[in-house]
């Protein structure tokens, strides 16, 4: 920058058809030299003016400068002309409507560097047009609906869009037709020279689209639903059922229609289906009569209804059966593919059958304990034994296998039992069960039969091995009260195979009531484990 002065600048511009002179005023301002890239410039946003179009006008003076350090845009004073442009304009930017060529310079003074910046810059204004759209209007339908618009000047080959093009017909030209039956504003543009758009709207509000009594109906047999026509009451309105009226209930199928004169001259109409279905009828039936601690299976038996039927139980199972194995009030819902549905109950009952509680094994010394007295007795019930007598008791002298049949007289329901009867003298030797009904997680042990081992009295040393059928020994006890739980190892871990097993036991008797141990023993023998 040179050293400023105070001068007085007379700047003649020479424009392309006029002499213009200018006669500027600063203190001390000479002319800028651009330190940066390129020079300040003056244009416009966009670079191309449509006549009647606000075009966003400016002047950028970062080009003169390397970085913003060096001039502070706002503190500038800006001169716009020709001033019968742009009276009173002073900012570095504005908006301006062009209506002509013309030719605009800007003489920016820099207050730092004290120089003047000055650029012009040749306006050339696309012609305008005057785009008019058809008045709003009312229709009844969209059939046939042309819209318009003119252009004034009248000017060939211009681009031509309609917006919602979605909507219409051929929404490229000037005469598209619409056939949406839905109320919308429609926008026409036409696009002139380098890029001028004019613009102009109509809006159609179309009466068809009013009235829908909306989608068909599914009813279930003895249902009803209310249509609507949502029309207004001072409407000429006509249904199918010959009424008249706003709404109407119907509840048997077929297809039901409104037609309606509106007050503005149109007749609008619609249709809906309606469908009844028939209600399912749902039955519980059980699969038979059943005794005391049997299962009864029920079944739910449909009739009517559309398939795929849902059952929902109130046990909360699903499905067209469940079994029970207890009495109770037990109620099903049946519910078609058309949400028609019927609930029924049964009150599962069972029949009174006899509860016999002997043991399956027995060990007895009959010298000195016998003879045995065994009663099954039960009210309302016959008997038979396996010896054929029909008494509700039995008195047994010696050592046997029997069984005992007992029916319920009323209900004909019956539970048996076998029996197996062991003469065991305890003071010579040790008795082995020839079973034993280990407990397991899903059928815990009910302290019956539940472990295996030796049963005496006056037994000293006494050792049991149990091994399995590949000779791995499976338990190994010390002493008589410590018996077999049915486990791999016998200390409730794992559970052994259902299966047979080989024992072998030996003991010193206690000789006449003294601490003096007999002899050796041995026994050998098999026991079946069941779970």
């Amino acid at each position: 920058m040179r050293p400023s002065r105070y001068f007085f600048l007379m700047l003649t511009l020479a424009l392309a058809t006029q002499l213009t002179t200018a006669t500027l005023y600063a203190q001390g301002a000479e002319p800028c030299v651009s330190i940066g890239a390129g020079w300040p410039y003056v244009s416009t946003n966009p670079n191309y003016v449509c006549e009647g179009v606000e075009a966003f006008t400016y002047v950028n003076l970062a080009p003169g400068y390397e970085n913003s350090t060096q001039y502070d845009a706002q503190a500038f004073n800006y001169a716009w002309y020709p001033t019968t442009l742009f009276s009173g304009i002073n900012t570095q930017s504005f908006t301006f409507t062009f209506t002509e060529d013309v030719t605009i310079w800007v003489a920016a003074y820099d207050p730092i560097n004290n120089c003047m910046w000055i650029d012009t810059l040749e306006v050339s204004v696309a012609p305008g047009l005057d785009i008019v759209a058809m008045n709003d209007t009312v229709v009844c339908d969209v059939s046939g609906l042309i819209l318009n618009a003119e252009i004034t000047p009248p000017t060939p080959d211009l681009n031509w869009s309609w917006e919602p093009a979605l909507f219409m017909f051929n929404p490229n030209t000037a005469n598209p037709e619409v056939f949406a039956p839905i109320n919308s504003w429609y926008v026409a543009t036409v696009a002139t020279g380098p890029g001028c758009e004019f613009s102009d709207s109509v809006y159609v509000e179309v009466l068809e689209g009013q009235l829908y009594l909306g989608a068909d109906e599914d009813l279930c047999e003895g249902q009803s639903v209310t249509i609507d026509s949502g029309l207004d009451p001072a409407d000429d309105i006509l249904w199918s059922t010959g009424e008249s009226t706003v709404t109407i209930d119907a509840s048997d199928s077929g297809t039901y229609w409104v037609t309606a004169g509106t007050v503005m001259g149109c007749t609008l109409t619609d249709t809906l289906e309606v469908e009844v279905h028939p209600m399912p009828s749902v039955e519980v039936v059980p699969d038979g009569p059943a005794c005391e601690g049997q299962t009864v299976v029920l079944q739910a038996q449909v009739t009517g209804g559309t398939a795929p039927i849902i059952y929902a139980w109130s046990t909360g199972e699903v499905g067209p059966t469940i079994s029970v194995t207890e009495a109770g009030s037990y109620e099903v819902t049946a519910v078609d593919v058309f949400t028609c549905g019927d609930v029924a109950a049964f009150a599962a009952s069972f029949l009174p059958a006899p509860q016999l509680n002997l043991p399956t094994d027995t060990a007895l010394c009959f010298e000195e304990d016998g003879p045995l007295w065994l009663s099954v007795q039960q009210a309302f019930c016959s008997y038979l034994w396996s010896d054929g007598t029909t008494l509700p008791s039995l008195v047994l002298t010696s050592p046997d296998t029997l069984g005992v049949v007992v029916t319920h007289l009323q209900s004909a329901c019956v539970d048996s039992v076998t029996m197996v009867v062991v003469d065991f003298c305890p003071s010579d030797s040790v008795y082995f069960p020839t079973a034993f009904t280990p407990g397991s997680a899903s059928d815990p042990a009910d302290g019956v039969n539940d472990a295996f081992g030796g049963y005496g009295e006056g037994i000293g040393t006494f050792r049991l091995l149990i091994y399995n059928r590949w000779g791995e020994l499976m338990f190994a006890g010390d002493a008589l009260e410590k018996h077999w739980d049915g486990t791999v190892g016998g200390d409730g871990g794992k559970p052994a195979t259902p299966g047979a097993y080989m024992y072998r036991a030996t003991y010193r008797p206690i000789v006449n009531g003294s601490e003096e141990e007999g002899r050796w023993f041995e026994q050998l023998g098999t026991v079946i484990l069941i779970r």
